[in-house]
């Protein structure tokens, strides 16, 4: 009697937290407050040296980052630029794309959108995949 007790306490413990459950509500995730985001934890030796947006001539955005590698090794990353229009919506995401950070020296990256209404960026940078 005190077995089947037991296992009947440990069943319910187990499985009483499964079902619906309300979501958490993030007003403000990393990607909507910064501009560039480092995904992974060993690019911490990656720092923003400065980062801008321009319009070319015919109308499309242009972005520029240059990024300090601190550390005494190269570093192979993957970066994806997504492009949003003045609302806020995505409206353009590049393929990720290899890049090299050269040990201890600030690397340059640049890339353009594709469509003229892009009025704001972010950069996504993850370890090489």
């Amino acid at each position: 009697m005190m077995k089947h007790l037991v296992i009947t306490l440990l069943l319910a413990l187990a499985f009483g937290g499964c079902g619906p459950y309300a979501p958490t509500t993030n007003t403000k995730p990393l990607q909507e407050k910064e501009k560039i985001v480092l995904l992974d934890w060993p690019l911490k030796n990656l720092n923003v040296v400065k980062h801008s947006a321009n319009r070319t001539e015919s109308g499309q955005l242009a972005v520029q980052l240059e990024m300090e590698n601190e550390k005494g090794k190269d570093i192979w990353t993957d970066v994806q630029v997504i492009f949003k229009d003045a609302n806020g919506a995505e409206i353009e995401r590049t393929s990720w794309e290899p890049f090299l950070f050269h040990k201890r020296t600030v690397s340059s990256y640049k890339k353009v959108s594709m469509k003229t209404d892009a009025a704001d960026y972010r950069i996504l940078i993850r370890n090489e995949r």
